[in-house]
């Protein structure tokens, strides 16, 4: 609210009926605080706020004197008067107290006054007509007659509208109508009973399509009729830590029609779960409806079928499972265990993938310390032959001028040639490591593939037999983990198409 900018226009009303309980004068709610802020702060936002209740006694003072604008009516108490008049004094500064105090007393039934802080005066008014014969829910069946209550039809209102004649039987349990496929008036039930009606999820065309195939015209008449159904939907809650399993699960039953009194094979009559929220509050217009019969007879056979719905779910529906505990898999609902296999076998092979990689990337490694100590070598090699080349020409050079010498008669010390000599066999012997040292290197790595070879091997082998070690499991729900959504009539929308001296019935919802 605060982030918005300031305005005298209003954007928003928030009505709050039976305040009592939510702004006490002593105890202090959650609420209280929130409340009061409103009544202080939220009109220079544009937000309005309504409180309605009966006991004005109960509301803190400051409240009331936060109110601008009020509307009263007649008062059961005293002391509910005064603590207003209070309220008042504090929020319009000066009044004339008698007048209100004379005046809020002589207030009859459904007069109301009306004090608005910026007005010059205070006014009476009256509402223009109220009408409440406790008869329990208005059906749409009634606005024809609640019209003609107040003169908006010519008929007279039969004694039945009015409240004062008691329902008939035809009318609690329904009964076909003159020319039409069921009764124009929804059966009443008793004010505990659940009714919802579900919604069309078949079209026109789809009905008139299956309606040409029994041999009905297209231009029949057609309208809608509501057939009952026993209908119960609970939530079902899993779970265990066990294999980390946190599922919820709907189970959902539609029972067009009950054969009397008996054990009920639920399973026999489960369904897809319903959308409650696409369900409708009220039936479609003209609508017409079947026979209501057992269990609809009597409320208790509900709530009896109802703790049975329960109890079967408790006892027949538990959750089965399947799991991997190499793998730390378990499979969802209605994951079929071929499909599960499948999953597992991806995971393994996606899990040997990077396992293999990183034995892999363990033994390059070792494998790339191993070819530069063997590069090193082998360029070590290159300088040790060129010298070794080198200290052969020179040792040839050398003894060559020594025969020569030895045939001119000139005197040469032979100690250099066997200087030259003892360099070349040094240079050779530096070859030699070089290559034994080359050659060892070429091991090493031949040595180190093969191990690692044998290591991923020896992965995919134990990777394997984890993979294939699937095992069912079966966990049940608690009771208190069953939660009932719905229970009780689902009145069923059907396509009705007149045929001659009959109606055919073509289910609208699937």
């Amino acid at each position: 609210m605060r982030t918005q900018s300031g305005t005298s226009s209003l954007r928003a009303l928030v009505y709050f009926d039976e305040i009592v309980g939510y702004l006490p004068p002593i105890a202090n709610p959650p609420s209280k605080p929130i409340i009061l802020r409103l009544l202080k702060q939220a009109r220079a936002f544009g937000v309005g706020l309504v409180l309605a209740t009966q006991n004005p006694i109960d509301l803190d003072y400051k409240a009331l004197s936060n109110t601008g604008t009020w509307i009263i009516g007649k008062l059961q108490t005293d002391q509910d008067k005064q603590r207003l008049l209070d309220g008042l004094a504090t929020a319009t500064g000066s009044f004339d107290r008698a007048y209100f105090d004379n005046t809020i007393s002589s207030l009859g039934k459904r007069v109301f006054l009306l004090h608005n802080v910026h007005a010059k005066a205070p006014e009476i008014f009256t509402t223009r007509w109220a009408m409440n014969y406790l008869p329990g829910p208005i059906m749409r069946t009634k606005l024809a007659e609640l019209n003609r209550l107040v003169g908006a039809d010519v008929l007279q209102v039969s004694s039945a509208a009015l409240g004062s004649a008691p329902v008939s039987k035809e009318e609690v349990l329904g009964g076909a109508g003159k020319d039409l496929p069921g009764s124009p008036n929804e059966p009443v039930l008793s004010a505990n009973a659940s009714v919802v009606y579900l919604p069309v999820t078949v079209s026109l065309s789809d009905a008139l399509k299956l309606a040409a195939e029994r041999g009905i015209p297209s231009n029949a008449e057609q309208r809608y009729h509501y057939e009952p159904a026993l209908v119960g939907q609970a939530k079902v809650y899993f779970a265990n830590r066990t294999y980390a399993v946190d599922q919820e699960k709907k189970i959902s039953v539609n029972l067009p029609g009950i054969e009397g009194r008996g054990l009920v094979r639920w399973l026999d009559f489960q369904h897809d779960p319903i959308d409650m929220q696409a369900t409708e509050s009220r039936p479609l217009p003209n609508a017409t409806f079947g026979d209501l019969r057992y269990p609809f007879d009597d409320e208790k056979n509900i709530a009896s079928l109802s703790k049975d719905f329960q109890e079967w779910i408790y006892r027949d529906n538990s959750l089965t499972l399947y799991t991997n505990d190499a793998l730390k898999l378990t499979s969802k609902p209605d994951e079929s265990r071929e499909d599960f296999e499948n999953r597992c076998a991806h995971a393994t092979r996606s899990g040997q993938s990077d396992a293999v990689r990183k034995i892999e990337d363990k033994y390059e490694k070792l494998r790339k310390a191993i070819e530069a100590r063997k590069m090193k070598e082998e360029i070590e090699l290159e300088k040790d032959k060129k010298i070794l080349n080198q200290r052969r020409m020179e040792e040839a050079g050398t003894g060559l001028s020594t025969v020569i010498s030895l045939f001119s008669g000139r005197k040469k010390s032979i100690s250099s040639s066997l200087t030259k000599r003892r360099l070349t066999s040094t240079a050779k012997s530096n070859v030699e490591e070089s290559e034994l040292m080359i050659e060892e290197y070429n091991k090493q790595l031949a040595e180190l593939d093969e191990k690692m070879k044998e290591e991923i091997d020896a992965y995919q082998e134990s990777a394997q037999d984890a993979a294939g070690t699937v095992r069912e499991v079966t966990i049940n729900p608690l009771k208190k983990d069953i939660v009932p959504e719905f229970f009780g009539l689902g009145w069923l929308p059907h396509y009705a198409f007149k045929d001659g001296e009959r109606w055919v019935l073509i289910p609208a919802y699937r």
